[in-house]
């Protein structure tokens, strides 16, 4: 009688523990599962970093131009340019107003990071002071460079029904977002 219950029992443990349904006991189980988890990544939408950098480019414009005077005058906001960018647009701007750098010694200087023959003699980004309300009426991306910084094209629109049209890229930096260069149109 003990004999019949030892295989009983033995039977039992065995037919409880199917080897089909234990994921533990058969690695083969578990690989499809571990695909699966995989393909259901790799159907997620990637996150698209010009989505980012636009929603940035738009708000760091408006409220660049858009805010009192008294708080643009700060130190405390942040530029939303590059050093480079500013040290070559406002180099560009003095071309126009003051002689302490020829176009040559210009070009010489930032010819290899920057297309000289675009920087414009004007603003940064609009020309002129005192536009009114600034609203960016087009952000689309244009391209993407070789150093994965985007080139949006841009429209921006001030109270006075002036449109500025420019390429603008924009750069991630370790500060976050920046513009990098602007090609007006």
């Amino acid at each position: 009688m003990k004999n019949i219950s030892l295989i009983l029992l033995l039977t039992t443990v065995c037919a409880c523990s199917d080897p089909k349904t234990d994921k533990k006991s058969d690695p083969v189980q578990q690989a499809p599962v571990a695909k699966n988890e995989q393909r259901e990544d790799k159907e997620k939408p990637v996150v698209n970093d010009s989505e980012q950098a636009k929603a940035w480019l738009i708000k760091s414009i408006e409220d660049n131009f858009n805010i009192e005077k008294e708080n643009k005058e700060s130190d405390k906001t942040p530029s939303i340019y590059t050093a480079d960018y500013e040290a070559y647009k406002q180099d560009g701007i003095n071309l126009e107003y003051d002689d302490t750098m020829t176009l040559e010694g210009f070009k010489k200087k930032w010819g290899d990071k920057y297309n000289t023959e675009h920087v414009g003699s004007g603003g940064f980004l609009i020309s002129g002071q005192d536009n009114g309300h600034i609203t960016v009426t087009r952000c689309e991306l244009k391209s993407t460079t070789k150093e994965n910084d985007f080139v949006f094209d841009v429209v921006i629109h001030d109270s006075f029904k002036i449109d500025y049209k420019e390429d603008i890229r924009v750069t991630h930096t370790k500060d976050g977002y920046k513009i990098d260069d602007v090609i007006e149109h």
